[in-house]
């Protein structure tokens, strides 16, 4: 896969081309959302060892990015699918808003 930025994600499933242009166009469908589920599930091991990816559903412990790594964040974001990055900041993102969202309701 080729993003419009130049960013290349090889496949986990390379898939072959027939004539029937439905059949290996649904496969590569698959194939891309296979790739992207492997991608951000190295990308959040790396993030937070402890977080765990299960079928569709993502659980993560949530803990400060430098409590679990010794990666700088720019090198962890630009070492990994753009789109993965960006899932995982955006859950961690919410759930620091909602968390203190609901401190300011209760008045700490």
């Amino acid at each position: 896969m080729v993003s419009m930025e130049n960013e290349r994600v090889s496949l986990v499933r390379p898939v072959v081309t027939s004539n029937y242009v439905e059949e290996w166009l649904t496969e590569v469908e698959c194939s891309m959302k296979e790739t992207l589920l492997s991608c951000l599930h190295t990308c959040l091991q790396v993030f937070h060892p402890l977080s765990l990816l299960i079928g569709n559903y993502l659980l993560i412990f949530f803990m400060s990015f430098k409590a679990f790594t010794d990666m700088e964040r720019d090198i962890w974001v630009f070492s990994h699918p753009a789109q993965c990055t960006l899932v995982i900041e955006q859950v961690v993102w919410t759930h620091n808003v909602s968390t203190s969202l609901e401190s300011i309701e209760v008045g700490q």
